[in-house]
């Protein structure tokens, strides 16, 4: 690579971080203001949860499916409002963003669960490292991973974003980087650029929709283990 040809790949990357910055900031300014309706509507700043539930909050959270069925819905939502309700409340739900536990990284296989209303509002696993245990909150890039869970009794699986720090991509994919690794044990360099070109080909875009919504509370201990190089 020519000099001329390495200053214009650093003069690129520097216009993209500057973008993805901008495009950051807005959205966390966004995320801000949302919040601040939020918290006027829950009172969770001076109540607890028990205590702001009230009877369709209830309703709501017994209704709830993570992955709803367009046909079911319009069939039970004749005749069951609950349904209904339920439905419309999905419609704002925050639907990309998971957070993971990556103490069996190394086994390649992370555990995914949603992210509570408090976490929502805090923004971890969106504008802070999606890994329980990092608080990072700079050079985040989003991954699209396979989420398998069970809900009602009812095993499902769906596609979910999971936004980390480099750091943690590396151990969200680290049975795949051992694989090239091993692929090339005698080039390093090789190797590093592979790394890069695994990442890069992983990331998917971000969209302009506002994180609207909260996802019901689940136990850790409910972590399904999936495949984080899937």
């Amino acid at each position: 690579m020519s000099k001329a040809e390495r200053k214009r790949a650093r003069d690129d990357e520097t216009s993209e971080h500057r973008w993805k910055k901008s495009s950051t900031d807005a959205k966390k300014k966004k995320h801000k203001a949302y919040m601040k309706d939020f918290k006027v509507w829950s009172k969770t700043s001076s109540t607890t949860a028990a205590e702001w539930l009230t009877e369709d909050e209830a309703i709501l959270r017994e209704k709830h499916q993570f992955l709803r069925n367009d046909d079911v819905d319009a069939v039970d939502g004749e005749k069951d409002w609950k349904v209904r309700m339920a439905v419309r409340y999905y419609q704002k739900l925050s639907k990309e963003y998971a957070l993971a536990d990556f103490s069996r990284y190394k086994e390649g296989k992370v555990g995914l669960r949603w992210r509570t209303e408090r976490e929502v509002v805090d923004g971890k696993g969106q504008f802070v490292c999606g890994n329980k245990k990092c608080d990072a909150s700079h050079g985040l890039e989003s991954y699209e991973v396979l989420f398998a869970y069970v809900e009602h009794k009812e095993k499902k699986q769906c596609l979910v974003k999971l936004r980390v720090c480099r750091a943690c991509a590396l151990k969200l994919f680290h049975r795949k980087i051992l694989e090239i690794q091993a692929q090339h044990s005698h080039d390093k360099g090789a190797a590093d650029e592979n790394v890069q070109k695994l990442l890069q080909g992983k990331q998917v875009d971000d969209d302009d929709s506002d994180d609207d919504g909260y996802i019901e509370q689940r136990d850790d201990k409910a972590f399904e283990a999936v495949d984080g190089t899937s």
